[in-house]
């Protein structure tokens, strides 16, 4: 009876934790989908980078770069965020005003 009792406590909790990671799932769903609209936001939940995505969006979609360049000239503000993917396989991600011009590896 008190394997049963602990086997029947694990469950539920195993339960909970689930549930509650689909709520915080669908919550970000939600607020990515506000923030940027249908589109865009299916592209961050699938770790996608695409040209013409903001800052917040590569952030949103494959979290902080491990290093950020920038540049200020009379023209605009240039940044590449650099992803250290190991081996010294690095990706790079351009961004021009605040808009991704290019993704390079």
């Amino acid at each position: 009876a008190i394997v049963e009792e602990e086997i029947a406590r694990y469950g539920e909790a195993t339960q909970q934790r689930i549930l509650e990671e689909k709520q915080k799932e669908q919550e970000r769903i939600k607020t990515l989908e506000r923030k940027y609209g249908k589109v865009a936001a299916k592209k961050i939940l699938e770790g996608l980078a695409w040209i013409g995505m903001t800052e917040e969006m590569l952030i949103e979609s494959w979290g902080k770069p491990d290093d950020i360049d920038r540049t200020i000239t009379a023209y605009g503000t240039s940044k590449i965020y650099t992803y250290d993917l190991g081996d010294y396989n690095y990706q790079l991600v351009y961004f021009e005003n605040g808009k991704c011009t290019i993704i390079a590896d």
